[in-house]
């Protein structure tokens, strides 16, 4: 009980620090330009690199919280972000909720990861080749994304993460900006 409250003590730190740069950039940087790409490949690497490279929990979490910054960096002057990190933290939660059912009903969803990571590939084939319109693409990634968050809460309630609680995380955190930036896309249509 305690791994899971540090978790989501730590998954709520992390999405004050992403919506704090999401405001201090719009000031300080102002609306995204050419030079983001820079922002996004740095992104990558953090993500790789917390993902995959041993190191202690607290260098983990430091990199993380860099991570969180730089994603609030690439939504800054959104439109309507408030109201996106609400009704995204609601969804996030009720998501959450049926993942937890999930694992008190006895049920491992641990073997859809790979039917989730395909749908995911599928989907961005699809939008590349514009096989879907825009409008559908970003309704069947949330459909993907909010599946995401049941599998994750799911695999947490499951997996042994030797106490790494930035690991399960960072699970989240993707879960959640995803969900955000996708709610916010639906905004700007």
């Amino acid at each position: 009980m305690l791994f899971i409250a540090k978790v989501f003590s730590n998954l709520l730190f992390q999405i004050l620090v992403m919506y704090f740069a999401a405001k201090k950039s719009e000031k300080l940087i102002g609306p995204p330009s050419g030079y983001d790409f820079g922002l996004y490949i740095l992104k990558f690497l953090l993500l790789i690199i917390i993902a995959f490279v041993p190191m202690p929990i607290s260098v983990k979490f430091l990199l993380l919280t860099v991570f969180s910054a730089l994603a609030g960096t690439a939504i800054r002057s959104r439109k309507k972000l408030e109201s996106a990190l609400k009704e995204t933290a609601y969804i996030f939660l009720v998501l959450v909720i049926v993942g937890v059912i999930s694992v008190q009903l006895g049920i491992d969803l641990r073997p859809v990861g790979i039917i989730l990571m395909l749908s995911l590939i599928a989907l961005l084939i699809f939008r590349l080749f514009n096989l879907t319109s825009r409008e559908d693409y970003v309704k069947l990634l949330s459909i993907v994304f909010a599946i995401f968050v049941i599998f994750d809460t799911n695999n947490i309630l499951q997996r042994d993460y030797d106490g790494d609680f930035v690991d399960a995380t960072l699970d989240y955190f993707q879960d959640f900006s995803s969900m955000l930036n996708l709610n916010m896309a639906n905004d700007d249509q």
